[in-house]
């Protein structure tokens, strides 16, 4: 019964807050909970900031690097005022460089008038503004840092190849030569980018002779990856693919793989969204409009090491050190790009090679039970394994698609032995496999809604591989 008198409240908890939904015997709000309409949010609190006034903000994001989904992303940019979230009017967004939350880059907004700071969602004595994501979150970036007051400088080149060396780290702009009584300290949050020296004569003599061959235009595939690495610094390897190499594509689809410069440790190497969206718009103006363009990362399948292994005398007590450093070195010796080799996409691996790799290694005295596990996609939705312990191939095990590079897992089942006997290597079993690595659960993915929106539709699949081939 609803006892005015009695002055009951009912709140509705937030993460951050509370709001007041029924109070002075009338409901102040319909929903019992939290309505989230968006599929992700990023909230910004703005201390001693002016409505009405304008406001520059630069966000540091991390790129994503996840596989392409053909769904549509929807940014919504509200404001609290008086507990209710409103969106900005058109007007008030001036400008977004960073495309929509893909790559790092500096937003503008006009602050509304009627925004308010006395909410009880959220903390008090700020101004509340959130980024609602709905769609395809994987191309939305991670967010490392949110700054105020940004401004993006050039540098003038006064003569110094210091500026230029990719060895030479530079350092951070800490304050003006020039002071002024109105800024009181700078901070430069990112380092510079987007340098290139002058040519020398030899590689202006190889920029020109490759323009005048292909007069930027892409005809054929020799024309299409020289134009992006003349074009793209960051890119350090291109690869393109077409039907007459890889069947399984249609005739006229062309498959561009571009591979970054990338840092000594990073055994996978990934370009981000904005990246390769950025190739793919370059190459559309100098292509064929007939041909079905993709640009994507190379796919990495991964190999694991089965083994049982007996260390040498006396180092038996430092099992799990030398289990560590024996994956490491695995790591380097499946991945020569960490040691400054090339990487090659489309290659393959030899059982003899690795067991011949694990022999020479001076700590370990006996090793039995050898085999090779790869485990590859057939395509976006399944997961396979083939394994040398069923004589897959002559033990060489090779890469499935023209644009795969081969990896190492992250963990190998190598175990430790007391026997001085050979055995054979086992077929992989469900109980030798780790989630994540040959032991993969894959999740119903959103896709394209291809019927009405009235029909009815089946909820998201579980589903576990395990199948060796």
């Amino acid at each position: 019964e609803n006892d005015k008198p009695a002055n009951e409240k009912i709140f509705v908890l937030h993460a951050f807050g509370k709001l007041e939904t029924f109070g002075d015997g009338k409901a102040l709000d319909r929903y019992l909970f939290p309505q989230y309409e968006d599929d992700g949010y990023l909230y910004l609190g703005l201390r001693n900031a002016t409505a009405g006034k304008p406001i520059s903000i630069f966000i540091n994001i991390k790129e994503s690097n996840q596989p392409y989904v053909p769904l549509p992303l929807t940014l919504h940019w509200q404001f609290l005022s008086s507990n209710k979230w409103q969106h900005f009017a058109s007007e008030e967004l001036l400008s977004d460089s960073t495309m929509d939350f893909t790559t790092t880059g500096i937003v503008s907004l006009l602050i509304p008038a009627h925004i308010t700071s006395n909410q009880t969602v959220l903390p008090e004595d700020l101004f509340w503004i959130r980024i609602g994501a709905k769609g395809n979150l994987g191309k939305v970036g991670q967010v490392t840092d949110v700054q105020i007051n940004p401004v993006e400088i050039v540098w003038v080149d006064n003569g110094d190849d210091g500026h230029y060396d990719p060895n030479v780290k530079l350092p951070m702009i800490k304050e003006l030569v020039n002071q002024r009584s109105e800024i009181a300290s700078l901070y430069q949050p990112i380092g510079f980018y987007g340098s290139s020296p002058a040519d020398q004569p030899d590689q202006f003599y190889v920029r020109t002779s490759e323009r005048l061959r292909h007069k930027n235009r892409g005809i054929n595939i020799w024309d299409i990856e020289h134009l992006v690495l003349e074009h793209f610094p960051f890119v350090r390897r291109v690869k393109c693919v077409t039907w007459m190499e890889y069947p399984n594509l249609e005739p006229g689809q062309v498959k561009v793989v571009a591979m970054p410069l990338h840092a000594v440790e990073e055994a996978e190497p990934r370009l981000g969204f904005h990246q390769l969206n950025t190739i793919y718009d370059f190459l559309k103006k100098c292509t064929s409009p007939f041909i079905k363009l993709e640009v994507i990362n190379p796919v990495y399948e991964k190999i694991k090491v089965t083994c049982s292994i007996r260390l040498q005398k006396d180092l038996e007590k430092d099992q799990g050190q030398y289990l560590q450093r024996l994956n490491k070195e695995l790591l380097f010796f499946i991945c020569p790009w960490l040691n400054g080799g090339n990487i090659e996409m489309g290659g393959s691996i030899s059982k003899n090679e690795v067991l011949t790799f694990l022999k020479s290694r001076p700590y370990i005295q006996f090793l039995t039970g050898f085999s090779l596990v790869q485990i590859f996609e057939p395509d976006n939705d399944t997961h396979n394994l083939e394994d040398t312990a069923k004589d897959a191939n002559n033990g060489i095990l090779k890469s499935k698609k023209p644009w795969s590079i081969l990896t190492p897992t992250t963990h190998h089942n190598i175990t430790f032995t007391d026997a001085h006997f050979q055995s054979m290597a086992p077929p992989t079993a469900i109980e030798d496999m780790r989630l994540s690595t040959d032991f993969i659960i894959l999740i119903g993915k959103e896709e394209a809604p291809l019927i009405s929106p009235e029909a009815p539709t089946l909820p998201p699949r579980k589903e576990w591989f395990f199948s060796p081939k």
